[in-house]
């Protein structure tokens, strides 16, 4: 098996073309995880969207919450 995993955060422009690339080169299974930082309200809509742009796709979609993002530590993240 061969997989694509990636993070995100926010911004999901490039989600449908990195999907596309991947399955070009023939991955078999996507695993991505959506972070949420605890007070963004836009959350739950940011992972809709990302089930639904990976609804064509192999792919497995891991929501998560973490306090804080972008430092080299990443604290306080949990899995939902």
């Amino acid at each position: 098996m061969k997989y694509a995993i990636t993070q995100i955060y926010d911004g999901l422009d490039l989600l449908p073309h990195w999907l596309d690339h991947y399955a070009k080169l023939g991955i078999d299974e996507f695993l991505l995880a959506v972070g949420k930082k605890p007070s963004d309200s836009n959350a739950d809509t940011t992972e809709a969207e990302v089930r639904r742009l990976c609804s064509a796709y192999p792919a497995t979609v891991f929501p998560f919450s973490c306090s804080q993002f972008g430092g080299a530590h990443q604290v306080a993240c949990t899995s939902k």
